[in-house]
């Protein structure tokens, strides 16, 4: 097995058994994972996808960080799948793809998707796009951490009610609250990035009356919806982002 197969497959396991951020020392890392890259880490059970996160860019110090943080949000944090249970670890099989930097190219006929990953930009919005009768939406949420009082960034699945933006406070289906929607109890005003430009929101729950009917909505994209949602101890919150002054 690779190395970076490896390390996957062990920080996943970690994880999903005991919550655990695995820790890797320097000595113990190969040449390739002290090096800085993109890299996306894919689950799949018997030949099918079961979550796959990556970075185009790198964000963590290298690629054996960037490997242990997108294993575990593959198995715990992609929007199209519950949380990896814990008697699936034995059958999941994982890839890691370590990336290059990203090239200009000067038209489609360069673009080779069996071969390259394709980056789709407009201006600086990168991997949004806007909710259609098909799917859901992509927005980028720039909250302030209830810490640390710095700029956080997340990127959730939205549909449109009138002018609110409304998404779910989900971890990929594990237990606890993810960390965008504690800085949003804790600092309300945020800003969100859509296909069309940025607009500033304020966030919070919906009440009693409104929950219902917006995760009905929800439902139609996901009919196991109400099932992964079961996964959870707590109720998944349905998060409304509103417009409010600059």
């Amino acid at each position: 097995m690779h190395p970076l197969v490896k390390l996957a497959q062990d920080a996943t396991e970690l994880y999903i058994r005991g919550k655990k951020v695995l820790q890797v020392k320097d000595e113990d890392l190969t040449p390739e994972m002290k090096e800085r890259s993109g890299v996306f880490v894919c689950l799949k059970v018997g030949g099918m996808l079961r979550g796959c996160i990556g970075t185009f860019q790198p964000a963590e110090q290298n690629v054996a960080a960037e490997v242990i943080r997108n294993a575990v949000s593959a198995a715990t944090c992609d929007p199209r799948f519950s949380c990896v249970r814990a008697d699936e670890l034995g059958s999941l099989e994982y890839s890691v793809d370590v990336l290059t930097a990203p090239e200009k190219v000067s038209g489609p006929a360069d673009l080779d998707p069996k071969r390259y990953g394709v980056i789709v930009q407009s201006g600086g919005r990168r991997g949004l796009r806007s909710p259609t009768a098909e799917r859901w939406g992509m927005l980028r949420l720039r909250t302030v951490g209830r810490h640390t009082g710095e700029e956080r960034i997340a990127i959730l699945g939205y549909i449109e009610d009138g002018s609110y933006l409304v998404t779910k406070a989900m971890n990929g289906w594990a237990d606890p609250e993810p960390a965008w929607w504690l800085n949003l109890l804790a600092h309300p005003d945020a800003t969100v990035d859509l296909v069309d430009g940025s607009r500033p929101v304020r966030g919070r729950a919906a009440n009693t009356h409104e929950r219902p009917r917006l995760w009905a909505r929800w439902a139609v994209y996901n009919e196991k919806l109400d099932a992964y949602a079961a996964l959870r101890s707590r109720q998944t919150q349905v998060v409304i982002l509103e417009p409010r002054p600059d």
